[in-house]
């Protein structure tokens, strides 16, 4: 929590790990640039996970208003193409630095979390730690009975579903890939292998899919248009993709049927499950895989 009110204070010191700089930088090969611009600047964290290697090393140390111009060489296999196998010279220049700052834990502190003092803060963690426990043996509880049901059920998967959700998965998997080939060039595998890969991912998402749907009609379960409306407005995951559409030039109306039918099925496998698993450890597994069995049996015979 004190991370998140953190601020950073101008220094006159050296660069270290977890600072927060403003810099530039450009790296040449020969006269020609090929990244960056030593006229634009950037304020980046010192952290060795998000910088280059060789920015990370060459950066400790320095004071601000200092330049530092060094050599570096990237493998062939180096992810960013127009530095891949190239030997570069980067010139470097630090233009500022700055040292994180934690608040104290006081008063003061917590209300700046929305408690009224630091007592009530205290609270407010231990609830949420609390729930937080609960929750996880929750989600371990629904992993059990849903693996053990794949597992054991027999369920005849449609050609037509599992090709829809194949074409999905591809076009999600290579959405940030310039092409196919660079992905499997990054994996390492073939387009067989790729193919074979998502084509297991489609059979068991179709599989659950499958099993879902047989749960919600034989429980009963129905979900209404205010309960998906709730967790758009209380779930940070839905509410951050509902902005995020609305951001983008949706209409309120629009931006609440697009995420719909996800929100629909999320609240589905949270009310199947939670049923699911009070019978699973009540009855067996056995009993509750044989009773999941008859109601596909069922849902075949009644589309045929």
């Amino acid at each position: 929590m004190r991370e998140t009110l953190a601020t950073y204070e101008k220094v006159d010191e050296p660069v270290d790990d977890g600072y927060r700089v403003r810099l530039a930088y450009e790296m040449k090969e020969g006269d020609k640039v090929v990244a960056g611009n030593i006229d634009e600047e950037h304020v980046v964290e010192v952290d060795e996970n998000s910088l280059l290697p060789a920015i990370y090393e060459n950066i400790i140390g320095m004071k601000a208003e200092e330049q530092k111009t060094f050599k570096v060489s990237f493998p062939e296999d180096f992810h960013i193409k127009d530095l891949a196998g190239k030997e570069v010279e980067v010139r470097l220049a630090v233009k500022e630095v700055m040292k994180k700052v934690l608040p104290e834990v006081n008063d003061e502190f917590a209300k700046k979390l929305k408690a009224k003092d630091l007592n009530e803060l205290k609270d407010q963690i231990k609830k949420a730690l609390e729930s937080a426990y609960e929750s996880l043996n929750k989600r371990s509880a629904l992993n059990q009975v849903f693996n053990y049901l794949m597992e054991h059920l027999e369920v005849p998967l449609p050609k037509s579903m599992v090709e829809h959700q194949m074409e999905h998965l591809r076009e999600d998997i290579l959405r940030n890939w310039r092409s196919l080939e660079d992905y499997l060039k990054e994996r390492g595998i073939t387009e067989e292998e790729f193919n074979q890969e998502i084509r297991k991912r489609a059979e068991r998402d179709v599989k659950a899919m499958i099993i879902m749907d047989a749960l919600t009609k034989e429980l009963g379960v129905s979900i209404s248009p205010d309960d998906v409306r709730k967790l758009i407005e209380t779930d940070d995951t839905f509410r951050m993709r509902f902005f995020q559409l609305l951001q983008s030039g949706f209409s309120p109306e629009a931006a609440f049927n697009d995420i719909y039918q996800s929100v629909l099925n999320e609240l589905l496998a949270r009310k199947v499950w939670d049923v699911v698993t009070k019978e699973f450890y009540k009855e067996g597994e056995e009993a509750v895989a044989e009773a999941i069995n008859e109601a596909l049996a069922t849902g075949e015979s009644s589309n045929d």
